[in-house]
C-alpha cells in the first residue's frame, strides 16, 4: 500500500540561484543543497529534507 515508504519520500524545495532570502530560510529549516538546473537561462537550486527530520 506504500506506507513504509511514505515517510522516507524527500521533500523540495525549488528557488532562483539569486534569491538568498529563500536559501537562508530553507537552510533555517533543515533543508540542504541537492543539485541545481537551469531553465530559461536561470539557474534554479533544488534543496531537499527527509519527512522524519519535520517530526
Amino acid at each position: 500500500m506504500g506506507y513504509a515508504r511514505e515517510p522516507s519520500s524527500p521533500i523540495i524545495a525549488i528557488c532562483w540561484e539569486e534569491n538568498e532570502t529563500s536559501i537562508n530560510l530553507l537552510k533555517k529549516l533543515g533543508f540542504y543543497f541537492r543539485n541545481a538546473i537551469t531553465q530559461n537561462k536561470q539557474v534554479l537550486h533544488i534543496y531537499e529534507i527527509k519527512q522524519e527530520q519535520l517530526l
